[in-house]
């Protein structure tokens, strides 16, 4: 009987064969599973791909024709299951919470500016003319804001309005930046800055991360 590298079932008899066979078709099984639940497309084509890979050589090796079937059975089993997840979709139009990420740098030395204030400002409503907004910001005033560590970086969270398209695996949001919406960062010792969103963002822009892993990314230059 052959023998495969760190496994052998010499020695075993037939139930034994068998049931190993079922534990390991089981543990790729989980695996799969967990990738799934998970909600990681690679890792659901690396362990579906990688059981049937393996349960077909240890078939071939050990002249088994049922294990070459269901490793055969797993690559066609992920491709349908991928293929019914990404076909399978919810689409909506509505206000949803959607996080920026804002790296806020010196412009002289290009370090991070650590404890500034970065606010997105609603101005829906308020008559500021031709002339943009004061950088100072109203008590009361609608926005959502939050401060900078010490790489510089803050995630502001806004209920922008965009159409959405979710499956298993992927999520797709086309936010809408009004223009209405405007930009402060605040920071002891530096100038100001007060500018609309969208000048950053553009007026629409896509957010493709399902986790947060993937966020939209404004890059802003203070000056002393």
């Amino acid at each position: 009987m052959s023998r495969l590298p760190f496994f052998s079932l010499r020695g075993l008899g037939p139930w034994q064969i068998s049931l190993t066979y079922v534990l390991i078709t089981v543990m790729f099984a989980s695996a799969l599973l967990a990738a799934l639940l998970s909600q990681s497309m690679s890792a659901t084509i690396g362990i579906g791909g990688g059981a049937g890979v393996a349960l077909i050589v240890a078939g071939w090796r050990y002249s088994n024709r049922a294990v070459m079937a269901i490793g055969a059975f797993f690559p066609l089993l992920t491709t349908s299951i991928i293929l019914a997840a990404l076909c399978s979709s919810s689409r909506g139009t509505a206000y949803a919470q959607i996080p920026i990420r804002f790296e806020i740098v010196d412009s002289r030395t290009g370090l991070p500016i650590a404890g500034a204030r970065v606010r997105i400002r609603d101005l829906v409503g308020y008559n500021w003319g031709a002339s943009p907004p004061s950088a100072a910001i109203p008590h009361g005033e609608p926005g959502a804001e939050s401060t900078t560590d010490n790489n510089g970086i803050a995630i502001v969270a806004y209920n922008f309005h965009a159409a959405t398209r979710r499956t298993h695996f992927t999520f797709n949001a086309t936010v809408h930046v009004r223009p209405d919406l405007y930009l402060t960062v605040l920071a002891p010792g530096y100038i100001s800055s007060t500018s609309p969103l969208s000048s950053y963002t553009g007026g629409w822009y896509v957010d493709n991360s399902l986790d947060g892993s993937n966020l939209a990314t404004v890059k802003m230059h203070l000056t002393k």
